[in-house]
């Protein structure tokens, strides 16, 4: 396994710990947040010196799916682009979590709030991390998912609900235009895999 794999698992098991525990943390959930997104943020200017150095890096974890011509690979693939995303996501992300740190003191959801800004960054890294467009769609989806969670943070006040609201509608438009991408490029290149 590649040391790359911790810049979507430091997120993620920081969110899992809160969704867990989330109780017992109340009011401390950033104390764990921060240091696990900014860790991400330094492995990804590892990764992005070791990609200028040595060209692309493929790590291949497991297979997630085969079946008949479909074969889905769980992995991740680092190039050029995707250093530089994964620099602007943790980097932007790390801001993030210090300043709701401060903004979020007394909330009675302060644990809630930081398990999800954590599973969001997850995603966002899994998803430009990912070697194939499968896995790119359920962590778009997973996405969308956390940003409407965390737009109704405040669900009680109609303009949080409104908003949320919109910002499903407008993520589900893109779901289909994105699904039927995946489904066209599979149809046209027979492999969802995006280094071939």
């Amino acid at each position: 396994m590649s040391i790359y794999t911790l810049i979507p698992l430091l997120p993620l098991t920081a969110s899992f710990i809160l969704i867990l525990f989330g109780e017992g943390l109340q009011g401390k959930g950033h104390r764990l947040v921060i240091p696990a997104v900014a860790l991400s943020f330094l492995m990804s200017i590892v990764a992005f010196l070791d990609v200028s150095a040595n060209g692309p890096i493929r790590v291949h974890l497991y297979e997630f799916l085969d079946v008949g011509r479909l074969s889905v690979d769980l992995g991740f693939y680092i190039d050029q682009l995707t250093v530089l995303i994964l620099l602007l996501v943790t980097g932007v992300s790390t801001v993030v979590q210090v300043y709701a740190s401060r903004y979020m003191i007394g909330d009675l959801r302060h644990s809630r709030f930081f398990a999800l800004t954590a599973l969001f960054t997850a995603a966002m890294t899994l998803l430009v991390m990912s070697s194939n467009l499968l896995l790119t769609f359920i962590f778009w989806e997973l996405m969308g998912l956390c940003s409407y969670l965390l737009i109704s943070h405040y669900a009680e006040r109609p303009s949080a609900a409104r908003a949320a609201t919109k910002v499903f509608l407008v993520n589900s438009v893109a779901d289909v235009g994105l699904a039927i991408g995946v489904v066209l490029t599979f149809l046209t290149f027979d492999t969802l895999d995006i280094p071939e």
